[in-house]
């Protein structure tokens, strides 16, 4: 997410001299991507394989997927927040995987190795690419998972393919929102989060942390107010903006086999209530290596 303690530091006068010339500093404190590791090290993870996806604009992005056991498979296309890597994604992304699941880690123009610089129509070319290769391989269903700035990008691709089901964690209304109220006016991105779920028309599985530092919690009760009956908000009890997936990962999968359209739906019915088996899910934050320890 963006780094507030920059944009606060910097003076109205300031901002508007650097937007006038370039727009480059809020681009940098919004997508901060970092290059792919010199060697990766999968620890207790078996490796995925690295795909590659052309985007509508030409560019060639790659990403890493998890390729199903089981001939009948749903797919969950994955897409990570604003920093990091592909590498970084599929660590986050990892306890997702299911021997009936095809799980592919989505990553971005610019970031790690792939071409291209990154921007708010970029981010969601790339993701409708992402998306796209999904669908391909004809599963049974498929899913979107977007965490933070990804949930944004997430939400943007059911507006451009449909897919059975949607699941976000710790996404914001809408970028400028989420920012230091003295940079909102400079930042030349949307991601308005709030206007897709006015009309959203996909099972929408939206989960935020109650200790999230970065994006505070009432963001997601605006979104799940704003879409009504079409979302199930689950409060992550203790969860801070960045959390492991493991303890949760089954709940999620329960969750979104429950809530999803099938094939022959076009969209949620606005007469039923989508409900979640619980509101609030407890969230305690556990060292990895510790785990690997103690199973």
């Amino acid at each position: 997410m963006i780094l507030t303690t920059t944009l606060k530091a910097l003076t109205a006068g300031t901002m508007l001299l650097l937007t006038a010339s370039h727009g480059s500093i809020f681009d940098s404190r919004i997508f901060e991507p970092e290059k792919m590791p010199a060697s990766l090290n999968w620890g207790d993870v078996p490796e995925p394989s690295e795909i590659s996806v052309t985007t509508s604009d030409g560019l060639i992005l790659k990403g890493y997927r998890w390729k199903p056991r089981c001939k009948s498979h749903v797919a969950l296309v994955f897409f990570h927040g604003n920093s990091g890597n592909r590498f970084d994604a599929a660590n986050l992304a990892a306890p997702l995987r299911r021997d009936d699941v095809d799980l592919i880690v989505a990553s971005y123009r610019g970031y790690g190795d792939n071409p291209g610089q990154p921007d708010e129509e970029g981010l969601y070319a790339d993701a409708e690419a992402f998306v796209k290769q999904a669908k391909a391989d004809r599963p049974d269903k498929v899913f979107l998972f977007g965490y933070s700035l990804g949930g944004a990008v997430a939400l943007n691709a059911t507006t451009r393919v449909r897919v059975n089901g949607i699941a976000t964690l710790g996404t914001f209304t809408d970028l400028r929102s989420a920012a230091p109220r003295l940079a909102r006016a400079f930042i030349p991105y949307e991601f308005d989060n709030l206007k897709i779920a006015k009309s959203i028309n996909t099972p929408w599985l939206l989960m935020h942390g109650t200790k999230d530092e970065v994006v505070p919690v009432k963001h997601a009760q605006r979104l799940a107010d704003a879409a009504g009956n079409k979302a199930v908000f689950v409060r992550l009890q203790g969860a801070p903006h960045r959390i492991l997936l493991d303890q949760i990962a089954q709940r999620i999968w329960t969750q979104l086999g429950s809530m999803s359209l099938s094939d022959s739906e076009d969209n949620v019915s606005p007469s039923t209530e989508i409900q979640p088996a619980d509101s609030q899910w407890n969230y305690l934050a556990r060292d990895p290596q510790c785990d690997r320890i103690l199973s």
